[in-house]
């Protein structure tokens, strides 16, 4: 029974890791410019930066919502309506999001363009963006990844961690495979076709949560 909990951990973390880092925001765009410009190792350790800045996020969303357990238990189905809802409206932002080849130099900048550089400028391109919470929240209620602090022991929430940081880590390495692969296919309307696609699996998603949550009701 315990292995079988670690392997759906491992399955859904993977598949949060990959839901997250799949928008193209400005870490995304900032990874497949460099793929392009100063190869697939650049582009790589950009996502490995932003993947960290992910991870800040998941481990504030698992202690938070631990914290809060009581809580959620006693307001569940409001609190999915909540969560479901400002998913929905993500979804709605990143439809409609019109993503651009240029990132801003002014974070870029601070830093020497080592590889050291393109881990922090990823890091802090992801960490502003605050929207990455209830998506948490959503997508771990959806995994059933809150758990009591301490229940279960804190191996199953380090395997939690290291299953995203793998899902997000197998997201960059394919993207920018596929940038540095096929150059043509990176532009403007390839990328807002890609962040809509996303964005529709995203609605989709909140939807279902909304339907199960009524419906339990």
């Amino acid at each position: 029974m315990l292995i079988t909990e670690y392997i759906l951990q491992l399955v859904g973390g993977i598949i949060i890791g990959l839901c997250i880092s799949a928008p193209m925001g400005p870490a995304g765009i900032l990874c497949l410019r460099r793929a392009l410009e100063q190869g697939r190792r650049a582009g790589v350790i950009t996502g490995v930066g932003a993947m960290l800045g992910d991870l800040v996020y998941a481990v504030f969303t698992y202690f938070f919502t631990g914290i809060m357990l009581d809580y959620v238990d006693h307001n569940k189905m409001a609190l999915r309506i909540v969560a479901s809802l400002l998913f929905l409206a993500f979804a709605i932002y990143l439809y409609f999001s019109k993503p651009r080849l240029e990132v801003s130099q002014r974070v870029v900048g601070q830093i020497n363009q080592r590889n050291f550089s393109h881990l922090g400028s990823g890091f802090l391109l992801t960490i502003p963006n605050l929207l990455i919470v209830p998506v948490y929240v959503v997508l771990f209620s959806q995994f059933n990844f809150v758990y009591p602090l301490g229940e279960p022991p804190y191996g199953m929430f380090l395997l939690g961690l290291i299953s995203i940081a793998l899902g997000a880590l197998s997201w960059w390495l394919f993207i920018t495979y596929i940038a540095t692969r096929l150059r043509d296919f990176v532009s403007l309307r390839n990328l807002r076709l890609f962040n809509r696609i996303f964005a529709l699996v995203f609605a989709v998603i909140a939807i279902i949560s909304l339907f199960y949550t009524f419906v339990a009701l």
